[in-house]
């Protein structure tokens, strides 16, 4: 594994301005979840029931079964890869563990042939290592997103803007009509939904929630090129948008099991990127944005409905967004698309890892006045 690290890196560093240093990598503090994953080793070896390694073992090791193949199919395919140079580890474990897998499985099955009891402890175990393994792959999907290099050459600029009912125009903003603009021309997706294209009901997405939330947003110049709406639950005056999604009450019924009050939290919607700034960290900058303004408002956590086509979720949950199963699935007409209640706790003793958190955190504990402001990013 260590010698396909140096290979692979040898690859990178020849065709990248981007330079990767091996040591220092090493040197690094692990992640979140390998760290967990280290104590459920150790909590079940030393526990009372030290037999649900062998459920541990069967999952993780199922994973190169099921996905291993595939996976040195597109890497061979993602470096050019003539040589098994950098992949020789991931093929050996694509082939080994199938027999693995297969004793594994045998074991399961005569343990549980004799002791049926120990069924539920299992298949506890075997849900414990995949939510891990699931989380160690989100911490390197939101790292590639940090070190990808595909930046716009000119800087960034966040800017936070009041709700409109608060400033008292007796017009919309020119920033709202230039979100909102965006907004339709995102949604549109080149006739993906029609509603919000030049001839439908939606365009320019006229939604009303905007004129009783905060409007976090990226500008390149004058153009908006991203931006995200924020509002606390409990002084909302507007619709809400997973209200009217879910329902209340299972709003409600899903946070209590998850340990948080409805009034207490905040609501993150219509979070939008231009195609062209989907590289580098624009991104992780509106989901920074958002944690700080919910932390700085004192929300213990932010609640959002996305969806599903084109993976909307998964990007949540890199992030850090937990799905509330709960609350099941909602088809919106209007975006034409299966929509999942997220739910991201607002933990300031324990801030997620976004290298550009501190400087969000600045930036809302100066600007949270509600008057727009701006900062270079």
């Amino acid at each position: 594994m260590i010698a396909d690290l140096w290979a692979l890196v040898e690859r990178w560093n020849a065709h990248s301005d981007a330079k990767i240093d091996p040591v220092t990598l090493g040197q690094k503090k692990l992640p979140e979840s390998v760290r967990k994953y280290h104590d459920l080793h150790e909590e079940i070896i030393t526990g009372n029931t030290p037999f649900a390694q062998i459920a541990l073992e069967y999952e993780i090791e199922a994973l190169s079964v099921r996905h291993g193949s595939r996976l040195v199919t597109i890497a061979d395919k993602t470096i050019h890869d003539n040589n098994g140079g950098g992949l020789s580890f991931l093929r050996e474990h694509a082939a080994l563990d199938t027999a693995h897998t297969q004793l594994n499985r045998r074991q399961i099955v005569q343990l549980l042939g004799e002791h049926p009891s120990c069924l539920k402890e299992l298949a506890n175990t075997g849900a414990r290592a995949l939510a891990i393994y699931g989380q160690f792959i989100d911490e390197c999907l939101r790292a590639a997103l940090a070190f990808d290099s595909g930046e716009t050459t000119h800087a960034i600029e966040c800017r936070l803007f009041a709700p409109p009912r608060e400033v008292a125009m007796p017009i919309l903003p020119q920033w709202l009509l230039s979100i909102r603009k965006l907004r339709s021309q995102v949604f549109h997706d080149g006739g993906a939904r029609p509603s919000f294209g030049p001839e439908g009901k939606s365009y320019g997405d006229p939604d009303p929630a905007d004129l009783y939330s905060h409007h976090l947003a990226l500008f390149d110049g004058d153009n908006p090129i991203g931006a995200a709406r924020f509002s606390l639950i409990d002084q909302g005056s507007g619709a809400s948008l997973i209200a009217s999604t879910f329902g209340e009450r299972k709003i409600r019924f899903c946070l209590e099991k998850a340990g948080f009050r409805w009034e207490d939290c905040a609501e993150a919607s219509r979070l939008i990127l231009h195609p062209e700034y989907r590289k580098g960290r624009t991104v992780q900058r509106l989901f920074a944005g958002l944690w700080a303004l919910a932390a700085q408002s004192g929300a213990p956590a932010i609640l959002a409905a996305v969806g599903t086509a084109s993976n909307q979720d998964r990007l949540f949950a890199i992030f850090g967004a937990k799905m509330l199963d709960n609350a099941g699935s909602v088809h919106s007409a209007l975006f034409d698309d299966k929509l999942r209640l997220a739910l991201f706790s607002v933990d300031r003793n324990a801030p997620p890892d976004y290298p550009e958190l501190e400087q969000m955190q600045e930036f809302i504990a100066r600007s949270h006045i509600g008057l727009q402001t701006t900062v270079a990013a």
